[in-house]
């Protein structure tokens, strides 16, 4: 890694959130809303160590004589940085658009291995980076979909606040009756699932539904109280 490289990653610390957002658009080719500033910086990092070996493995390629076509080629390289130009300003232009106008699940141009191919414990491992919490969560769909939406902005991330036993606060019971033999079938998908409770079941989808309607604060709140 040469010192311009080096300097740049390390003036990423000082940078605001908005601001790493943008870079990260500028060097990834992707657009974020994603609160996490580590991921951010990681991915940036990576972006520019990759467009420093490119630019070295071309520096060291032997100068090829002029051919008669060498105008013409001169031409071609041209419209190729106009074209990049223009998907620079494309990507800025869409990180400037609302969340619901982007797409959830954008294209990984980034080399990594999409979601939906992890395993349960690397899926668990990037939920840990990305949501900035341990989860003991089995559940490949809901460890994807959590990732996503912290991706996103769309819930909190770092440790949650319990609350002290000293001030439990004020509870209502929700009555939840059903037939005895949905009971049943909805225990039995619990145990597949791993979760430790019907509350926890219970809890996870309320929280699915909500921040799929978009009501992500009330979401936040049910995932809170795990």
């Amino acid at each position: 890694m040469n010192a311009a490289t080096r300097k740049q990653i390390k003036a990423l610390d000082k940078l605001r959130l908005p601001e790493l957002q943008q870079k990260f658009a500028e060097h990834v080719g992707e657009t974020t809303r994603s609160p996490n500033k580590k991921y951010l910086i990681r991915r940036i990092s990576e972006a520019l160590q990759a467009a420093e070996s490119g630019s070295s493995s071309k520096t060291k390629r032997p100068a090829k004589p002029k051919a008669p076509g060498a105008r013409s080629a001169a031409k071609r390289a041209g419209g190729a940085k106009e074209a990049a130009a223009k998907a620079l300003a494309k990507a800025k232009a869409k990180a400037k658009q609302p969340a619901k106008k982007q797409r959830t699940a954008a294209k990984d141009t980034s080399g990594e291995t999409p979601l939906s191919k992890l395993s349960v414990p690397k899926l668990q491992e990037r939920y840990k980076e990305i949501v900035g919490r341990t989860t003991g969560s089995k559940n490949a769909a809901y460890l994807v979909w959590k990732i996503r939406q912290a991706e996103q902005g769309k819930i909190p991330v770092g440790p949650t606040q319990r609350r002290s036993s000293a001030n439990p606060g004020d509870f209502k019971v929700i009555p939840l009756r059903m037939e005895t033999e949905i009971v049943d079938q909805i225990d039995a998908a619990r145990e597949r699932l791993e979760l430790p409770s019907r509350t926890t079941l219970i809890r996870r989808a309320l929280m699915l539904y909500l921040a799929k309607a978009g009501e992500n604060d009330v979401a936040a709140l049910l995932e809170q109280g795990e």
